[in-house]
């Protein structure tokens, strides 16, 4: 989609509206089948321009939009509020457990600031799971670990981009 900063900044303040309206935090909104913190963290701060596919259902879903709201927020429109029966519970039965992003762990760490965290930051991975639950590694080595995963994560997304977008003879 083809959009201009002042729509994503747009997107951002509808999105914390309506979260804000439905008294949730950003965990919550990942608690009932929305994005990752770091993702709703990102949208809300309109810090990136671009989304997995399902980013925006997932969003809409969470905070009880019609499909196409966001969509239609970005076109300059308003989002379409279902009706209240329709809305997801306020807390899933059985509580589904939150797991967290790359980039959510990189902040929580202090690795990184909100505002330096890309898209290939938002990812949950198996790897860093791992990695976090290990005793067998002290918090200096799981810290060097994490920032260097980041950035080759970072490298790779980045060339492939590139790649992308280079011309095929």
């Amino acid at each position: 989609m083809d959009t201009k900063t002042g729509d994503w900044q747009r997107l951002g303040r509808y999105v914390k509206e309506r979260r804000e309206q439905l008294r949730l935090t950003q965990h919550a909104v990942t608690v009932r089948g929305g994005p990752s913190v770091a993702t709703v963290r990102n949208i809300e701060a309109a810090t990136a321009e671009r989304y997995r596919g399902s980013t925006f259902t997932q969003l809409e879903d969470a905070l009880g939009w019609e499909r196409g709201s966001v969509d239609a927020i970005l076109r300059g429109g308003d989002p379409t509020p279902l009706p209240a029966g329709q809305l997801p519970p306020e807390e899933p039965h059985p509580p589904t457990p939150v797991r967290k992003t790359l980039g959510d762990v990189l902040v929580a760490r202090g690795l990184r600031r909100p505002d330096e965290l890309v898209l290939s930051d938002d990812v949950v991975d198996p790897l860093v799971e791992e990695l976090l639950s290990s005793t067998a590694f002290d918090e200096d080595f799981k810290d060097h670990w994490l920032s260097s995963y980041s950035t080759m994560r970072r490298q790779i997304f980045e060339a492939t981009e590139k790649q992308k977008r280079t011309p095929r003879n």
